[in-house]
């Protein structure tokens, strides 16, 4: 399997289980690898759903920015900066008298009242850097009994980071932290790709968007239920029934 970068170990319980744990993996060693392997997958789907859902629980981040979801910055790129054709594609188109009423009598703005003359690509609304939540993987460690839990490629991962400490910057930088200044070529960029940055901003917000931590907050009491449940799951399909699979005395 490929290298996980940013990995964690899952496998953490706690004290008042512990003993529970051992004696699963004491007397039934290879169902207990079996069910590790299946907290891994449990708490990747976990996470990648909470990327896709814009946090765990659902939608509990700040939700994402017209400009980020339509990827205009990325068009832009695409385009050419100050290029002719970037200047026809991303700039204003005048507004209609529908519009102007609308905006008059306090509507709520939506898509048929922005004054973009292309739209870009529409991304979901909380995927963070496009197909993070894909690169999402979990593998076994059985000398250890350990999972662990990470992303496929070193871009991923540090991805992951700058979303969830709300790290913004050029790309391959991000050396701001919540709050970057405004510079006159920021300006530029954000005119050019029809998203103009009043002069009275100095500084853009990037908040904080935790995907991981809450994930684990919510799955880590569930863990000795689930690794227990996957083991009875497992010798009943094997062997055609269920004994009680608890600890001596419990």
């Amino acid at each position: 399997m490929a290298k996980l970068h940013g990995s964690m170990a899952l496998c953490r319980v706690e004290d008042e289980a512990q003993g529970q744990m051992e004696w699963l993996a004491k007397h039934f060693p290879n169902e207990f690898g079996r069910a590790l392997r299946h907290v891994g997958w449990r708490y990747k789907q976990a996470i990648s759903g909470a990327i896709y859902a814009g946090g765990s629980p659902a939608n509990s981040n700040p939700k994402v920015s017209l400009m980020r979801q339509y990827r205009r910055m990325h068009m832009l790129k695409s385009a050419g900066q100050g290029s002719q054709s970037a200047q026809s594609k991303l700039g204003f188109k005048r507004k209609s008298k529908k519009q102007k009423w609308l905006e008059r009598n306090g509507a709520t703005p939506t898509r048929d009242m922005t004054r973009w003359k292309r739209w870009g690509r529409l991304g979901r609304e909380h995927s963070f850097q496009g197909s993070l939540a894909n690169t999402v993987r979990y593998k076994y460690y059985p000398d250890s009994q350990v999972v662990r839990i990470g992303f496929l490629t070193p871009s991923a991962a540090k991805a992951a980071e700058a979303v969830q400490a709300g790290k913004r910057g050029a790309d391959g930088s991000m050396n701001f932290t919540r709050r970057q200044p405004v510079t006159d070529k920021m300006r530029r960029a954000f005119w050019a790709a029809g998203v103009p940055i009043s002069k009275n901003t100095t500084v853009l917000e990037q908040p904080e968007r935790p995907i991981i931590q809450p994930v684990f907050d919510l799955m880590n009491p569930k863990l000795p239920q689930i690794v227990e449940k996957r083991i009875y799951s497992i010798i009943q399909k094997s062997k055609g029934s269920v004994w009680p699979l608890l600890p001596v005395g419990r």
